[in-house]
């Protein structure tokens, strides 16, 4: 929830971003898009995950009016599910697989990717 619109993945339609009044009116599509996971900064900017063939996992930022702001990271070696943003720090879960996996953190301009090395219990 942003405000007084409520954002969210339809995981019926190709897992894109819709964004709609609290009361349930003025449903729209707001960001076409095959999204894994997503967080919205107190400012409004919309941080995804997302997956393309060509460029593998890429972290983006969308405003408000669906317009991608830029591209934070991306490569076929992540595959990051987003957990939080503290300060100006992206944290996520890096999913290796097999139960395997630990948390990191990216700041928010791209740069300062660490793994810190915590495990998530399940």
């Amino acid at each position: 929830m942003y405000k007084d619109k409520i954002l969210y993945i339809d995981e019926k339609d190709n897992n894109k971003i819709y964004i709609m009044n609290n009361d349930g009116t003025e449903k729209k599509e707001l960001i076409d898009i095959n999204v894994e996971s997503m967080l919205i900064s107190e400012d409004g900017t919309i941080y995804t995950v997302s997956r393309t063939f060509e460029e593998g996992m890429i972290i983006q930022t969308f405003n408000m009016d669906g317009e991608q702001l830029k591209t934070i990271l991306s490569g076929r070696r992540y595959n990051y599910q987003l957990l939080g943003l503290v300060d100006d720090y992206i944290y996520y879960y890096d999913d290796q697989g097999e139960g395997n996996g630990e948390t990191g953190r990216i700041k928010i301009d791209g740069t300062g990717n660490e793994i810190l090395g915590i495990k998530l219990e399940e």
